[in-house]
């Protein structure tokens, strides 16, 4: 990809910027084969339950390695505002 320009280059860092610090709560759970191993399926689902009781508004979303795989299951939260937390070993009353 080359950048033609600085207005382009500004609205990837702005795009850049919106992917790392959300307006809204953003949970990713580690769905990689060692995350799936260690149950991240029944953790992803337990999150979406949760979230729905609650109503609170989130995005949920599903991703790869999150690089720490000996502590999977792993929950990435983004709070709007706040820094990234990644909660490791993750299991369903903890979710």
């Amino acid at each position: 990809m080359k950048i033609h320009s600085t207005t382009e280059l500004n609205s990837l860092r702005a795009a850049g910027e919106a992917t790392l610090y959300p307006d809204q709560i953003k949970i990713s759970v580690g769905m990689a084969t060692c995350g799936l191993a260690a149950g991240a399926g029944q953790i992803y689902e337990t999150i979406h339950q949760r979230l729905e009781q609650r109503g609170l508004d989130a995005r949920l979303s599903k991703t790869g390695c999150i690089g720490y795989c000996q502590q999977e299951p792993l929950v990435d939260v983004r709070l709007p505002g706040q820094g990234r937390v990644i909660y490791t070993q993750v299991s369903r009353p903890r979710a």
